[in-house]
């Protein structure tokens, strides 16, 4: 499940309308999907809308991907990248792998 406060609509976007609750949308992720759309090093996947009228947007960057694993929730990853063309708006959006940097992740809040 993906979260964001990202615009509605290009049109939404372009008009300085935000979102004015948190949205969420069922996706299906894959780190090869779309050749542009991860990096090779592997911090990278790809999010994809599992209903063609639902789509990340520009403002979803930030917002999270939540899986569930043996009925506990997990941050998979963090969308980095939201299109900002109509027809992108309407493609996959970019997360950062959350795994990838779990050593650091651990390593700052046992710091905190």
């Amino acid at each position: 499940m993906a979260y964001g406060w990202g615009a509605l609509s290009f049109k939404d976007f372009k008009n300085h309308n935000p979102a004015t609750f948190l949205q969420k949308m069922i996706m299906r992720t894959s780190d090869r999907a779309f050749k542009d759309c991860f990096a090779n090093d592997g911090s990278e996947f790809c999010g994809f809308a599992t209903t063609p009228s639902t789509y990340a947007c520009v403002g979803d960057s930030g917002g999270p991907l939540v899986v569930r694993y043996n009925g506990r929730a997990f941050v998979a990853g963090m969308a980095h990248w939201a299109a900002t063309s109509t027809k992108l708006c309407k493609s996959a959006l970019r997360y950062t792998k959350a795994s990838h940097y779990a050593d650091w992740i651990q390593s700052a809040i046992s710091n905190w």
